[in-house]
């Protein structure tokens, strides 16, 4: 009787599931229509394109990918900024409060494309000598209702504090 075979097969496991679209050609078309201002959902409804998941599974594993979709976005506010100027020129009185809905939703999308580029500046002024130290202040028993020791006077506080203890262990 032959012996069994203890040696691992070269050959590499076929793969399984359907395959790839997914190529540098594709990819440089997929941002460019991106660019253009189309969104992801337009590009992948159409029959020869790949599904949404698909896209967004490639844009999480592939960092290439990732970077041409990010610069296609960000050509993509450019060119809703440049509308905004384009539909301001072209406003006329009879047409203005539509000129301004178009312009609004176009910052409003250029800003959610491109943030720092587009989108409102939040600035925090943290200037100046600010003590984010708590203060504590105590009421020590045996002196006027009124008046109120500073935590930060370490001296009084422990001497306060120990003539009361004083007091009380005597009672």
């Amino acid at each position: 009787m032959p012996g069994k075979r203890t040696t691992r097969s070269t050959r590499l496991p076929a793969k399984i599931g359907r395959p790839t679209k997914y190529s540098t050609e594709w990819a440089e078309q997929f941002c460019a229509r991106i660019a253009e201002g189309q969104s992801v959902a337009e590009i992948c409804g159409r029959r020869d394109q790949p599904s949404q998941q698909s896209v967004y599974t490639w844009l999480r594993e592939d960092e290439d990918f990732l970077e041409r979709y990010a610069r296609a976005r960000d050509a993509q506010a450019d060119k809703l900024f440049k509308e905004c100027l384009e539909i301001a020129d072209k406003a006329t009185p009879e047409n203005v409060s539509v000129a301004r809905l178009q312009v609004d939703t176009r910052k409003w999308a250029a800003a959610r494309l491109a943030p720092k580029k587009y989108g409102d500046r939040v600035e925090h002024d943290h200037k100046g000598g600010l003590n984010f130290q708590p203060a504590v202040l105590v009421q020590v028993g045996g002196v006027d209702r009124g008046e109120v020791i500073d935590a930060d006077d370490e001296r009084k506080l422990i001497t306060s504090t120990t003539r009361l203890l004083a007091k009380d262990r005597c009672r």
